[in-house]
């Protein structure tokens, strides 16, 4: 049975430009999608993409969650300061444009993340008896939000307190926080599984929480010294999802045509009778069309894992963001932001 969609779709890109990949994924969910509606919370004015379900709100009035967490001057331990203040501030972004809207049921992904399968969500969001937030652990202290279910803005609002409850501390993150948040208070969390896990109840979905997509079609570039988008990098843990390095290829299956499949292109990538249900893409090559992303599923997953696969794919764009870094240094130009093209 294919998803009705009475649940929205919502990205969040606050505190820097609009990545291109996220204008690719978005036409990607319209075509295995067409009944899903996405909005994109933004602050910028240009329109990345014109669909009929497709909408980007730019006008957010600041709840005093949003207002309090804007007027924190914090410390970090990290040099990725602004990195982590976007990936954190999206929550109350998110939650003061959702209750703008009067949403309380919704989906959210990061924008280089791909919904494989609805079915899992539909049976999520639909379930009126539950008011957690779903959510899977990277590891058993750090969450990842790469795929956010919300079920109740009450519940959310008591992760923003949380989450403005512990800020201050300097290696507090977003990760921390969803990790703190779900050991805490497993009354208010569902911790997605991120690996099979047997054969009852909901356990025949599984969730990528920035290890599988990763490990399988490639790394970001940004983070190598050669600007090559590297596969089978070793994952931060293995608490909840085995050693990829030593899973056998020939255990993955991409179906094109499968008939239980929760998208209009007939897509699943599986293990088993089990079937992934998102998949994040870390390298952001990112397709507009679901035969693209069959194809990338097909050569990340099922080929052989010889050097030239591991090696990834060189990213032109990451190359040219560092040429384009070089050549402004030597002419004495300051640079205060990271370049970037994509």
């Amino acid at each position: 049975m294919k998803s009705i969609f009475d649940y929205p779709l919502i990205w969040v890109e606050i505190g820097r430009p609009i990545p291109r990949y996220l204008t690719r994924n978005a036409k990607l969910h319209a075509s295995l999608y067409p009944n899903l509606t996405q909005y994109l919370i933004t602050e910028k004015l240009i329109c990345i993409f014109k669909g009929d379900r497709f909408e980007q709100i730019d006008f957010i009035a600041e709840t005093d969650l949003l207002h309090s967490f804007l007027q924190v001057r914090k410390t970090f331990d990290s040099p990725q300061k602004s990195f982590w203040i976007n990936t954190t501030s999206r929550f109350f972004y998110l939650h003061a444009a959702t209750s703008q809207m009067n949403l309380s049921r919704y989906l959210h992904m990061e924008s280089d993340v791909v919904l494989l399968n609805s079915k899992a969500i539909d049976a999520r969001v639909r379930n009126l008896m539950d008011s957690r937030l779903s959510y899977p652990l990277e590891t058993p202290k750090l969450g990842c939000a790469a795929i956010f279910v919300v079920r109740d803005q009450g519940t959310l609002k008591q992760f923003l307190n949380f989450s403005l409850d512990n800020w201050q501390d300097i290696s507090t993150t977003d990760m921390t926080l969803l990790g703190d948040f779900a050991n805490n208070f497993s009354n208010l969390v569902e911790v997605l599984p991120t690996w099979p896990r047997g054969v009852n109840n909901d356990s025949s979905y599984f969730f990528d929480a920035g290890t599988i997509g990763k490990f399988y079609l490639g790394s970001d570039a940004r983070n190598h010294t050669l600007p090559f988008s590297r596969r089978g990098v070793k994952q931060n843990g293995t608490d909840f999802v085995p050693d990829l390095r030593n899973l056998n290829p020939t255990r993955w299956r991409v179906e094109e045509s499968y008939e239980n499949a929760g998208n209009a292109a007939g897509l699943s990538l599986m293990i088993g009778e089990n079937e992934l249900v998102n998949l994040h893409i870390h390298s952001k090559k990112i397709p507009s069309k679901p035969l693209k992303l069959s194809s990338d599923l097909r050569n990340g997953f099922l080929s052989p894992q010889s050097e030239a696969w591991r090696r990834g794919r060189l990213d032109q764009i990451v190359l040219l963001e560092r040429i384009s870094g070089n050549i402004k240094r030597r002419l004495g130009m300051q640079i205060k932001e990271h370049i970037s093209f994509r």
